[in-house]
């Protein structure tokens, strides 16, 4: 059997053969957000990278070595992911966010999701066989299917999701619960080779702040640790 790093080596091969023969507008593109390991506690899953990386159209598979961008980021976005975890008060979460493994949906980098979006429609047309059967499916879908196979290698004994979208995709519309005094959306993958508990956060935005006030703020860590239980 190949060891964890030869078939992350042989995966983000594939990625790179996949996104580099389609139209990202120049953008770049990364898999990683933190460093990567095999069976963190947690893996954390978002739309796609946000940044302004136009013009720098290598790819790379971490963002940074030894850089995790959710504890070590700047942005309010990233503050917002610190604060949901109690980041540097509470030892058990601020661990977890530390040593989990945290990637996308999909992994160019663009500035807002709409323009992701029109990355997609521009590319509508490019098809790509499919993992899951023998049809031959759009640039989105196949971005979609990798992050299956991404999971099978990494092995995560939890998922969290940011955003409605990646929940959706992940778990699928049956087998929904929640839990904690935040309703967090819980569920399973519906594909894949292992069954993980998959929770649903809010994307941690702006435009998002009414799920996140100051007395729901001080819920989340107990949903999360909660769901870290499971």
């Amino acid at each position: 059997m190949n060891t964890f790093e030869e078939q992350m080596q042989t995966f983000w091969m594939e990625v790179q053969e996949i996104y580099n023969n389609i139209d990202r507008r120049n953008y770049t593109y990364y898999m990683f957000q933190t460093d990567y390991r095999e069976n963190p506690d947690l893996m954390i899953v978002g739309i796609n990278p946000g940044g302004e990386t136009n013009g720098n159209p290598n790819p790379i598979l971490e963002h940074c070595e030894d850089y995790n961008n959710y504890t070590d980021g700047d942005s309010l976005w990233c503050s917002r992911i610190r604060e949901l975890f109690d980041f540097g008060n509470d030892e058990y979460l601020s661990n977890i966010l530390r040593n989990c493994v945290g990637t996308n949906r999909c992994y160019i980098n663009t500035p807002s999701k709409d323009i992701l979006e029109e990355i997609y429609k521009s590319n509508s047309e490019k098809i790509f066989n499919s993992i899951h059967s023998n049809k031959l499916i759009p640039f989105k879908n196949k971005a979609g299917e990798l992050l299956f196979t991404l999971i099978d290698i990494i092995k995560p004994k939890h998922i969290l999701t940011l955003g409605s979208d990646v929940f959706s995709h992940l778990v699928g519309a049956k087998h929904v619960n929640t839990i904690g005094s935040c309703e967090m959306k819980i569920g399973y993958p519906k594909s894949g080779n292992v069954k993980i508990p998959v929770g649903y956060i809010p994307n941690p935005s702006g435009i998002n702040n009414k799920y996140f006030s100051a007395t729901k703020m001080k819920e989340w860590p107990k949903t999360i640790t909660e769901f870290m239980n499971l």
